[in-house]
């Protein structure tokens, strides 16, 4: 039961965190209208998160991996293993 409850809890965090359960009038995302959504200026930042996002690997014979094979994984979630388990393990929120 206490194995369900903590999963109850991490998966609600965040929509509690984020206002899902708040009335509607007391959220920000609600003021925005049809304008808003797939503006110009949305597609433009998108367009260029996903050029500085990109990154182009080249495959030497890496891929794909064979059994056995180790390699090694970089980086501030490199040992990391809760983040695994959903989208919602994570406490961090980015407004704005």
């Amino acid at each position: 039961e206490a194995r369900v409850d903590e999963a109850v809890r991490r998966a609600y965090r965040l929509h509690f965190q984020l206002g899902r359960f708040d009335p509607p009038e007391a959220c920000e995302w609600t003021k925005l209208g049809q304008s808003d959504i797939n503006s110009t200026l949305h597609q433009q930042v998108s367009y260029e998160a996903a050029l500085q996002g990109l990154v182009l690997l080249k495959n030497d014979g890496a891929l794909p991996l064979r059994v056995g094979q180790r390699i090694a994984v970089l980086g501030p979630q490199g040992l990391a293993r809760f983040g695994l388990l959903s989208d919602y393990a994570g406490d961090q929120i980015c407004f704005g």
